[in-house]
């Protein structure tokens, strides 16, 4: 025989009780859900306002650093002289703003001293120069406008190499630079310049031997601090 066992207690209505189940979320735990995302996307704007100047400001010097390798190319493979011109500066890029710099691209009509130069594309025709579209690149405007992001003012502004890829300018522009075995470009993130004791900027220093290298302020860890042992030392 089977035992016999209860049902649910009848309703007032002469139905059957029904448990109730609970779906979505309250008010509070959404008010929180969306407190939560709001923190993390003001967390993501910020880092991404930071590092979008710097990132152009690296792309800026990437640029520069690649035109003068590119020349130093040309001046080998036709056997022409070639130069890179500064032909705007910022003057003050330790405040912000959207910066200013350019500069122009040329082949000469000689492997030495050249009397006429072409702006870039080449055309290898002495005296004419009926395209120049590639041979300019501006900071401020344009397909290489890079905001927020200056060329500081240079101590040289024109450099030339000669048909064998070597820098031909004088010795004195080099003794312009910090290091007198290069020439300076400076490309400065010009945010972080406002009241930063640390500026961000990228050095592109073309060598005399046509040679070209990146050197990143913020990246240079071993600016004040010494390695090796003293020459002077007195230990055994």
């Amino acid at each position: 025989m089977m035992a016999w066992t209860p049902g649910p207690p009848p309703c007032h209505n002469g139905g059957m009780l029904r448990r109730t189940q609970r779906h979505g979320f309250t008010l509070i735990e959404l008010m929180i859900v969306i407190g939560m995302i709001v923190v993390l996307a003001g967390l993501g704007v910020g880092a991404l306002s930071e590092l979008g100047p710097r990132y152009r400001a690296r792309q800026a010097a990437e640029q520069f650093s690649s035109d003068v390798e590119m020349l130093r190319m040309m001046a080998i493979m036709n056997d022409r002289e070639t130069r890179i011109v500064i032909t705007d500066y910022d003057s003050d890029p330790y405040n912000s703003g959207y910066g200013n710099g350019a500069w122009a691209l040329y082949v000469g009509n000689r492997n030495l001293n050249s009397t006429f130069w072409d702006q870039l594309p080449y055309e290898g025709t002495n005296g004419v120069d009926s395209y120049s579209g590639e041979g300019s690149r501006d900071l401020a405007t344009g397909t290489y406008a890079a905001k927020g992001v200056a060329l500081a003012e240079p101590d040289v502004t024109t450099i030339i190499f000669n048909a064998r890829g070597w820098v031909k300018n004088d010795e004195t522009d080099f003794g312009y630079s910090s290091n007198a075995s290069s020439i300076d470009f400076e490309f400065t993130n010009k945010s972080s310049r406002t009241g930063a004791t640390a500026p961000d900027n990228y050095t592109v220093k073309v060598f005399r031997g046509g040679m070209v290298r990146i050197e990143a302020g913020l990246a240079d860890e071993f600016t004040s601090n010494s390695a090796g042992t003293s020459a002077a030392s007195s230990a055994p």
